[in-house]
């Protein structure tokens, strides 16, 4: 690289004057000297009275050899500008090796004017091209690291100047030689998108650039297999004298535009639900403000959206259910879900069921609040003359002289009239809860009571029921009902008394007038079994009785007639059923049982 290409750039240039080294001075067609900076005199060891008006080659005491050689280029004044080295003896100091650069005027008739020339130690401009190497080698080493693809071409020799490995990996070449010996539109398809050719647009980026310096521009290019991707091109014109030359900076944004697309596309549906969703969907800020409220807001409640955005939430809200919600959003819910009572434009209530989310910071502060209302005024309602039907159903029912019961699906008690009640000579607290296996005898009936189905929705059987006063027989009448999905929700059940009976219980005998304490006793065992152990069975209890009234098995056998090996048996079904302890005696657990 020669002085004039090296001088030209304006970088060394600044760096040069920077150094305060670079001689620069000004001579008239005389060779007189009209001009001359610092340096120069520094150089010579002139000072500016001194040297001013003095010819040249007066203050320059040149090496003979090239003295004449410089001074004829010098007079000649044909050539525009020229460098030349030179050994000029220095006042002082010893012979120093100078690089001359000198610059005429461009028109011949300005020559007489005199010329420029500029005079630099050969060794500093050594040292400044080794610091601009290392600052352009830093540059380099910059560019090289970064995530998007850089390159440097002239966009008039379609010359690529420099490029980064980013570059060329999104170019998908094998090296960057390939992409130094290629012209731009080799990497470009025959025509972008939007119908134009490749070479057109990139013109007109040109064109752009040289009246705005800078420009960006979405562009489509294509990869060494032939595959097109998308980029962004920042594109800047350099500063002259490099003027014809471009910085490009390529980021791939197919990714990007693929995920705006997506963006796009669901925002769309979020849309198109939020329009035509009969669900309310409402936003608000940090202080409950709204933000947003979705279309379905002006046929729920008769309000527009535009009207709402900005007021409170509480103002939709009953005065009863503000206080409620208050205390729920003082916990920092993340989300709940509760039923709210919302005023519409005629202030009429109206029931909704609230889901709500609430998002908050890394510091816990509210940010934002979302809620989907959805309208349950008809289920409501609905609700409403369920229970005004069950409050019939049970006025009625205290009027029927029949025992009258409503059980769910696990056979306990919701709903007992007052002559149930008298059967079983207990208070409705006392029933209600139980299950209808606490207050039978024998469980084969209520095993047959879990074969009702929605095809065989009834059915009918004799029960013995467990009272304070006795043993009491009944008909049993149950009625199933089914939800839509086959399930069984509630059991009705009608219960009529037949008489006082003991026949279910040969071995405890009854007086038609009263009991004695002993069979009392008896029945209040066999209630107090059945509660403590509900996995006997009817044979069991009855073999537990028999041990309670002190018979062996021997003795239960002859009265029972079965053989005394069945008997043993039995009482060992017992024992593991109940899980009782080979320490304990069956005989001493059933006697202080109660």
């Amino acid at each position: 690289m020669n002085l004039p290409q090296f001088i030209k750039t304006k970088e060394t240039f600044n760096k040069l004057l920077e150094l305060n080294q670079l001689c620069v001075l000004s001579i008239d067609a005389e060779e007189r000297l009209l001009f001359a900076n610092p340096a120069f005199y520094r150089l010579t060891s002139f000072s500016e009275e001194a040297a001013k008006g003095r010819k040249l080659r007066e203050l320059l005491k040149i090496d003979d050899l090239s003295r004449s050689l410089f001074f004829d280029l010098l007079s000649d004044r044909k050539q525009a500008e020229f460098s030349l080295a030179l050994e000029v003896e220095v006042a002082g100091k010893e012979t120093q090796h100078l690089i001359a650069s000198v610059c005429c005027p461009e028109q011949a008739h300005d020559r007489e004017n005199g010329s420029i020339i500029s005079l630099l130690p050969q060794s500093d401009l050594v040292e400044a091209e080794k610091e601009l190497n290392t600052l352009r080698a830093t540059y380099h080493a910059l560019l090289d690291a970064a995530f998007d693809g850089v390159i440097v071409y002239d966009f008039i020799s379609h010359e690529n100047i420099y490029c980064n490995d980013k570059f060329v990996q999104l170019m998908g070449a094998d090296d960057r030689a390939e992409i130094m010996n290629s012209n731009p539109l080799e990497f470009s398809p025959a025509f972008q998108p939007d119908g134009r050719s490749s070479k057109e647009v990139i013109d007109d980026h040109h064109r752009r650039l040289m009246v705005r310096g800078a420009s960006i521009v979405e562009y489509t290019h294509m990869r060494k297999g032939g595959q097109l991707f998308l980029v962004q091109a920042s594109a800047t014109r350099l500063q002259p004298p490099n003027q014809s030359q471009i910085l490009c900076v390529l980021r791939d944004i197919t990714k990007q535009k693929a995920t705006e697309r997506d963006l796009k596309v669901q925002h769309s549906r979020y849309a198109l639900i939020t329009e035509h969703i009969s669900d309310i969907i409402l936003t608000s800020d940090a202080n409950y403000s709204i933000t947003y409220v979705s279309p379905s807001i002006q046929k729920s409640l008769g309000y527009s959206p535009v009207e709402m955005l900005g007021r409170q939430v509480k103002d939709l809200a009953h005065p009863d259910d503000v206080p409620v919600f208050e205390q729920i959003l003082s916990k920092h819910p993340v989300r709940f879900r509760s039923e709210v009572r919302l005023l519409n434009a005629s202030s009429k209530v109206v029931w909704f069921e609230a889901e709500i989310k609430l998002r908050y910071d890394e510091k816990g502060r509210l940010m934002e609040s979302i809620s989907v209302l959805r309208d349950i005024s008809e289920r409501k309602s609905v609700e409403a003359q369920k229970i005004e039907g069950e409050l019939a159903y049970q006025l009625l029912a205290e009027h029927v002289h029949q025992g009258l019961a409503s059980l769910d699906a696990e056979g306990r008690f919701q709903f007992v009239n007052a002559h149930f009640c008298r059967l079983l000579d207990s208070s409705k607290e006392q029933v209600i809860g139980t299950k209808w296996e606490d207050w039978v005898l024998y469980q084969k009936a209520e095993r047959n009571r879990g074969s009702i189905s929605k095809n065989a929705p009834t059915l009918e059987y004799r029960q013995s029921l467990l009272t304070k006063r006795g043993l009491i027989k009944v008909d049993v009448r149950l009625v199933g009902n089914f939800a839509p999905n086959g399930q069984l929700v509630r059991i009705t059940a009608l219960v009529n008394v037949i008489e006082h009976s003991s026949d279910e219980m040969p071995l405890i005998e009854k007086d038609n007038k009263s009991y004695s304490n002993q069979q009392q006793d008896e029945l209040d065992f066999v209630a107090t079994l059945k509660r403590r152990f509900p996995q006997l069975t009817d044979q069991d209890i009855m073999h537990c009785l028999l041990i309670r009234k002190g018979l062996s098995a021997r003795e239960v056998a002859l009265q029972t007639k079965i053989a005394i090996k069945s008997v043993e048996m039995a009482r060992y079904r017992i024992r593991k059923k109940i899980d009782l302890n080979r320490s304990v005696r069956l005989s001493t657990l059933l006697r202080e049982l109660n």
